[in-house]
């Protein structure tokens, strides 16, 4: 993992690299090629240990680390607003975030201004200014800006009847 304070001067490297056709005995550009230009330049670089790795290429590994981090985090989990909820730790509500007349977890997380109102939610990630309405969902994730909203249908269900929907467990 590379952590860059000063993108423009990685950028400058990255643009002599491709302006000068720089390329690896692969015939790639090599970022490591533009790294080793800010060293000669004797900029300083410092490592970091990490005590997990946790993966995000794939939806499911990105719901799967989601909630591994939820599991490990306590504080500040919310700082949205949560009315006449059922919350199920852990659940992210973000700054500006709403729950409303939902069931919430456990492994959410509400990115900034998403919205969950009248929903059974699990597993699942909302990023900013996302929104669920009338929904149930599990292991699903709701882009920015994306709506994810359901109407609510009429049943009349008869005496020894059954429905099943919703959630597997």
């Amino acid at each position: 993992i590379y952590y860059v304070r000063d993108l423009a001067d990685l950028k400058t490297e990255i643009d002599y690299l491709l302006e000068n056709d720089m390329r690896g005995k692969d015939g790639e550009y090599q970022l490591t090629d533009a790294f080793d230009r800010r060293l000669q330049k004797e900029d300083v670089f410092t490592t970091a240990s990490v005590d997990a790795w946790m993966d995000c290429g794939t939806i499911p590994a990105l719901l799967e680390t989601t909630g591994r981090i939820l599991d490990r985090e306590s504080d500040d989990l919310r700082q949205g607003t949560v009315e006449d909820s059922g919350i199920h730790e852990p659940v992210y509500v973000g700054p500006g975030a709403t729950i409303k007349n939902a069931v919430v977890g456990p492994h959410v997380s509400v990115e900034e201004g998403g919205t969950i109102k009248n929903a059974v939610v699990r597993d699942s990630i909302v990023f900013t200014e996302g929104r669920i309405e009338n929904a149930v969902l599990a292991d699903s994730v709701i882009g920015r800006h994306a709506d994810a909203r359901q109407e609510v249908p009429t049943i009349n269900v008869g005496d020894h009847s059954q429905i099943n929907a919703g959630l597997r467990s």
